[in-house]
């Protein structure tokens, strides 16, 4: 929530950001399929706050008198401390006037002195354990075994695809990625700017790279290339579509066509979504299925099994999945052998507010990229 300074003393409770885990009010059959707060996930970033975060601050930057409140609700604290101290330093970088609900005390002028404690701790905290010989005798063997098994892990081809989408996800998703590309690509296409001039440009406007840093010519290229190749994802594939329409083949030996029945879903045609898909189902599923998410090349990206008697699944699009801004054409089917609903396609586009404009919404997919 962003508050000019004279309001900020009245309004500062509501609207900031939420604990992502809380389910709303009032709703019955719902599973949200991202993680509630355990030992695992607090030692992970939650990265939709983080993206969130990110366009707050933007946006209280905007305003010459802007004043950032967040309602952490306890969320930010139940992180670990190496990356409660990363929203921290994300915040003492970006040089705003802040409140954290919660944490009255820390504010824009004690939160370098804060995060210092924090780094000199973790700091004596190492020393101490390098003393120790038998418990760092201890971490050399654990960590040796350890890395055995994560080197086997993180070179298997699916893990290796699933961190390469992450990635670009990440991306993709980055405000500060999403306002330089648009003022990239306007200059360049409109101005006819050298990756040099844009640099200028962007810096003297305070437009920031992901890290937060200053941008140079080769980072500008790197933004413009990445857009093109963004743009891209959002080509409509006819083939995929035209499939959706097909006839579902049938196994020898089970139901005809015209006694299956249809999954009941009810799932607006190329929806446009954001940070959450969610997927309701007008009465309770009679059978499990399987939920299969494609790019607009084919390739499946995003598998999810839906239990029989659910009734509604949201996912957190930039937490629980690698499904970053495009179009996409995703299945509910039933397991091969089964036969008891159609197979239902669904097309749904996620974050065209990421591009410039809806040109690249309308292209088609040369056939040979979607073999």
């Amino acid at each position: 929530m962003i508050l000019s300074s004279e309001k900020k003393r009245t309004t500062a409770e509501n609207d900031a950001i939420q604990d992502m885990s809380a389910a709303p009010m009032g709703e019955a059959s719902v599973t949200y399929y991202h993680p509630l707060i355990t030992s695992a996930t607090r030692a992970a970033k939650d990265i939709s706050l983080e993206l969130k975060l990110k366009e707050a601050i933007n946006k209280a930057k905007s305003f010459d008198d802007g004043f950032l409140v967040i309602d952490s609700n306890n969320y930010l604290e139940h992180f670990k401390e190496s990356i409660f101290l990363d929203y921290l330093r994300l915040l003492r970088d970006a040089d705003v006037e802040f409140k954290i609900n919660g944490l009255d005390n820390l504010d824009k002028d004690n939160i370098g002195f804060f995060i210092s404690i924090f780094e000199q701790k973790k700091k004596n905290q190492e020393l101490a354990l390098s003393l120790d010989k038998k418990t760092l005798e201890h971490q050399r063997k654990t960590s040796r075994n350890k890395k055995s098994n994560a080197v086997k892990a993180l070179t298997s081809t699916e893990n290796l695809k699933k961190n390469k989408l992450k990635k670009r996800q990440i991306s993709d998703l980055d405000p500060n990625n999403v306002r330089a590309r648009k003022l990239i690509q306007k200059y360049k296409e409109e101005f006819d700017y050298s990756d040099y001039r844009i640099s200028k440009e962007l810096n003297e406007q305070e437009v920031l790279t992901s890290k937060n840093s200053k941008f140079q010519a080769n980072t500008v290229k790197r933004q413009y290339d990445a857009l093109k190749e963004l743009e891209k994802q959002f080509h409509i594939n006819e083939k995929i579509e035209n499939r959706a329409y097909e006839e579902t083949p049938l196994y020898k030996g089970l139901r005809k066509k015209e006694d299956l029945k249809e999954i009941p879903i009810n799932f607006e045609y190329q929806a446009h979504i954001d940070d959450e898909l969610v997927l309701k189902f007008d009465a309770l599923l009679e059978r499990d299925l399987i939920f299969t998410v494609r790019n607009n090349i084919d390739d499946p990206i995003f598998e999810y099994p839906i239990a029989k008697e659910s009734t509604r699944i949201v996912f957190n699009i930039p937490n629980d999945t690698p499904i970053g801004p495009g179009r996409y054409y995703a299945q509910l089917m039933e397991e091969p052998e089964e036969s008891y609903y159609k197979t239902k396609w669904l097309t749904f586009i996620v974050r065209k507010d990421v591009m410039n404009s809806e040109d690249p919404l309308n292209v088609l997919i040369p056939a040979s990229d979607s073999q």
